[in-house]
């Protein structure tokens, strides 16, 4: 792994200090890749207080990058938070630019051209999702 769940938790906890957010989430790594036909990076469970990274993205991206994903998914914890909901509706936008949030990390596009990820972890990734 690039980053360890002990190092991912760390961050969660700061930037949830950082967002307002009352009770940090517990990251932990996701053991599947796929959310029906659909693969995910990452997600927020309101009901458990949980971040879920897919452990490919832990095992391939950089520091970066998966802060970037944990940063869209404490921005889900505050709307639930704060508005009971945690999509990405108006509240999820308005939450993103209020902390400066770049679009890519607001609409969790996480692409090879917008993160250069080597050629090697890109096909194993393809690969496995």
């Amino acid at each position: 792994m690039r980053m360890n769940l002990k190092q991912a938790n760390k961050i969660s906890k700061r930037l949830s200090s950082q967002y307002g957010i009352v009770n940090p989430p517990v990251v932990q790594s996701l053991p599947y890749s796929r959310m029906g036909k659909k693969a995910i990076l990452g997600c927020y469970d309101n009901h458990a207080n949980l971040i879920k990274i897919n452990k490919y993205v832990l095992e391939m991206w950089n520091t970066t990058q998966i802060t970037d994903t944990i940063k869209h998914e404490l921005m889900h914890a505050r709307c639930y938070q704060d508005f009971g909901h945690g999509g990405h509706g108006k509240q999820f936008g308005l939450l993103c630019d209020l902390y400066e949030l770049t679009n890519d990390i607001k609409r969790a596009i996480k692409r090879p051209h917008v993160y250069h990820i080597n050629k090697k972890a890109l096909l194993e990734m393809r690969r496995v999702i």
